[in-house]
């Protein structure tokens, strides 16, 4: 498995469980690799840290859920696997530059 790969493997793993706790340890024992290898090879393929990568998936899964179900923030929040409303909101925001509220107003469909 080359460098690449394994970068790859990581980001599937990412996209699979976006609605599922998962961490860094979790990953090192699925690919056999250290937490160190996995950052670094996934950071040169994709220019970010798999953490980095994964809240921004589930940012763009929130998205999609803010407008297309009546479902709470809190509930968002809780499928998406984040430590808490407040966590989720400031991820939101720094991603986006609304809050998850406001970005539902704004996209209504």
């Amino acid at each position: 498995l080359g460098e690449m790969g394994l970068a790859v493997w990581v980001k599937d793993i990412i996209q699979h469980s976006l609605a599922v706790p998962i961490t860094l340890e979790d990953i090192e024992k699925e690919v056999f690799y250290s937490k160190n290898d996995i950052i670094r090879q996934f950071k040169r393929k994709y220019g970010q840290t798999p953490y980095a990568y994964l809240i921004s998936m589930r940012i763009d899964l929130a998205k999609k859920l803010l407008t297309t179900t009546n479902k709470s923030v809190r509930e968002i929040s809780n499928y998406l696997c984040f430590s808490s409303q407040y966590y989720f909101s400031n991820c939101f925001k720094e991603k986006t530059g609304v809050s998850p509220l406001k970005y539902r107003k704004q996209n209504a469909e």
